[in-house]
């Protein structure tokens, strides 16, 4: 893992990395890659003094090497919500039940992790008009007539009860779930944009032979579904290895 990334004045150098408990610094001849993800690629920006210069001060890091605003800011991540049906037909999650918890199911995961974190609910980038239509056309398509012969009864979660608006949008904001799809808390942008890290080579502003290529560069969580999102993250490191390769040439 990670721990730190070394500089000479501005430009990066190496990585101070930790392997089994050990430490050591790997050097580096042309560029400084992270690709760590959403919540480590800023962190490790951050413990090795590029960030917002006061968040920095307040955990104890004096050295600041740039002092970039936007590092572990503009967090994005997808949400679920939806009203529940019951159904004549076996589901996909029963079917899959078996292979994904603890379970005398021979295929079953062998262990559980206990330590997963919780689920982020507090709603804030929800948009109100669109999550309700949204919501309300879920409710239509259960009530159509292709879905008419599986459905069993009436809405089961929420309840016919809950149909206005406010109350609709109230649900959304308590059920809201992440499917942690996290991105955007290293966003590439033009140097006038205050919260941009990267400037779109996926360079780190301010600093020489650094890149971020994995999804924290995104300037925004594109609409996408998990597969789609990860051909974007994809793309995000192709092109930042390749710019790399350009330049060394």
């Amino acid at each position: 893992m990670g721990k730190r990334i070394l500089f000479d004045q501005k430009r990066a150098t190496g990585v101070v990395v930790s392997t089994t408990g050990s430490k050591y610094e790997l050097s580096a001849t042309h560029e400084v890659v992270i690709s760590s993800g959403a919540f480590q690629s800023p962190q490790l920006l951050m413990v090795s003094g590029i960030g917002p210069t006061v968040i920095l001060q307040e955990h104890g890091i004096v050295v600041v090497v740039v002092g970039l605003p936007g590092v572990g800011q503009n967090l994005w991540d997808q949400v679920f919500f939806g009203p529940t049906y019951q159904v004549d037909v076996e589901t996909f999650n029963k079917q899959v039940h078996g292979h994904l918890v603890r379970a005398r199911d021979p295929h079953s995961l062998k262990e559980r992790r206990k330590t997963y974190p919780g689920l982020p609910k507090t709603g804030r980038r929800l948009r109100p008009a669109s999550s309700v239509a949204a919501f309300k056309r879920t409710c239509d398509i259960f009530h159509s007539e292709a879905m008419t012969p599986i459905v069993i009864g009436d809405e089961y979660f929420p309840g016919e009860e809950d149909q206005i608006d406010s109350q609709i949008l109230g649900i959304i904001r308590d059920i809201a779930m992440a499917p942690w799809y996290a991105s955007g808390t290293c966003k590439m942008g033009t140097r006038s944009n205050r919260l941009a890290a990267l400037d779109t080579r996926a360079r780190v502003i301010g600093i020489e032979g650094q890149r971020v290529v994995d999804a924290s560069a995104f300037s925004f969580l594109p609409l996408a579904i998990p597969k789609r999102l990860s051909d974007d993250k994809t793309l995000i490191r192709n092109p930042g290895v390749s710019a790399e390769l350009d330049e060394g040439a």
